[in-house]
């Protein structure tokens, strides 16, 4: 939340959970999915727990992707 409001943003606590789900406790990790959730929503300010599905989810499973694409080899 503390992230967000520095980016001028407002978040639902549902959403805060999910992120939190998805990108875990790494601060530059959480700041980089929060501008790519501003870009997102512009010109809304309250982010959404949809919202955090549609880009967040996306990252996340292609960050998963690559790194099985890279243990296979």
């Amino acid at each position: 939340s503390y992230i967000c409001q520095n980016h001028g943003l407002q978040i639902n606590e549902d959403a805060i959970h999910l992120l939190h789900r998805l990108v875990g406790s790494h601060l530059q990790e959480i700041e980089t999915e929060i501008i790519k959730l501003k870009d997102f929503i512009s010109p809304r300010v309250r982010v959404e727990t949809q919202d955090v599905k549609s880009v967040v989810s996306k990252s996340r499973e292609e960050n998963v992707f690559q790194w099985t694409e890279a243990v296979a080899e």
